[in-house]
């Protein structure tokens, strides 16, 4: 995972109304060149277009909220196709086995399981000490409110550090399991939600280990749009 930080120096001051509809948002006549609609883009889909484009100069159309905020990015995993190496390693096994004469052409072969077993050390394993109940995994629970009306907020991006990131679900809410022994002694949360100010917050390993449940008010944020050259930088 990378966080990014995406700014606009010099916002434009042209009409957005006004420019000309295209497939990936609109054509600016002043500078003649399209303008990438980003407000309906989701994090993850902003910086894969961003990366698309890297070196080059990208104008882009945003809402306020989209960028005053560190962007998680997760770095998309190349999948490794194991049917396609099965396939080539049970080839190869056959190919390996001798003949033990052509009268034997015919035979039937038949792979075991047992073929490709691995054996394992007869040693008797070490035991490890281990404390009571800390390596047990407990269900803890974040639930996060709007301030105003005291509602659920959905699709909010929790990212809690050293433990993963998580969204909000229809009640607001995410949960997570985790052994006593890895939580940190000071938990770093960041939480983003469409509309809403940006949260970063530090709690105390012991608040979550007493409540389990903490809520968290999120205050809304009055949104406008925002264009112009993007600038994009990989922070830490």
């Amino acid at each position: 995972m990378k966080t990014y930080k995406i700014s606009i120096p010099k916002p434009c001051t042209e009409n957005w109304d006004r420019m000309t509809q295209t497939d990936k948002g609109k054509h600016c006549a002043s500078c003649n060149k399209v303008v990438i609609d980003f407000s309906k883009m989701k994090d993850q889909e902003i910086i894969d277009v961003m990366l698309k484009h890297h070196g080059k100069k990208v104008c882009g159309n945003f809402f306020n909220t989209q960028i005053e905020k560190p962007i998680r990015y997760i770095i998309p995993q190349k999948h490794i196709k194991w049917p396609a190496i099965a396939a080539m390693l049970v080839a190869g096994i056959f190919h390996l086995m001798p003949l033990t004469g052509s009268a034997q052409t015919n035979t039937n072969v038949t792979l075991h399981s047992s073929s490709l077993s691995i054996e394992r050390n007869n040693e008797t394993p070490k035991e490890t000490k281990t404390e009571p109940g800390k390596d047990s995994l407990i269900t803890y629970t974040i639930k996060i409110i709007a301030k105003e009306g005291k509602t659920p907020i959905v699709d909010a991006s929790v990212t809690i550090d050293q433990i993963g990131t998580f969204t909000s679900d229809k009640n607001g809410k995410i949960t997570f399991s985790i052994a006593e022994g890895k939580i940190p002694e000071l938990v770093q949360v960041q939480i983003t939600a469409s509309g809403y100010n940006y949260q970063s917050m530090q709690i105390q390993k012991n608040k979550i280990l007493q409540s389990k449940k903490i809520e968290v008010l999120m205050t809304v944020r009055e949104e406008y749009m925002l264009r112009g050259d993007i600038s994009i930088e990989e922070t830490r």
